[in-house]
């Protein structure tokens, strides 16, 4: 589990991202977490999924999926 936060030291104004103008929030912060699972022959699975927008107006939900199959 990990919790990252970023502060924005300047303010640099907005800019437009897909039609929609942002603004940098002065603190915003990330929460991830994730689990890995062995299982039979020597393959693995892991999976993380992460919050972003503690503590400011934007929001995210990410996720990854890794499989690992050994070749010998």
């Amino acid at each position: 589990m990990s919790l990252v936060g970023v502060w924005n030291f300047e303010d640099s104004g907005g800019f437009f991202v897909a039609d929609t103008f942002a603004t940098p929030d002065d603190f915003a912060g990330r929460l991830e977490g994730g689990a890995l699972m062995y299982l039979p022959k020597g393959w693995s699975m892991r999976g993380t999924a992460a919050y972003d927008g503690i503590g400011g107006d934007y929001e995210a939900v990410s996720g990854k999926v890794w499989l690992n199959i050994p070749l010998n």
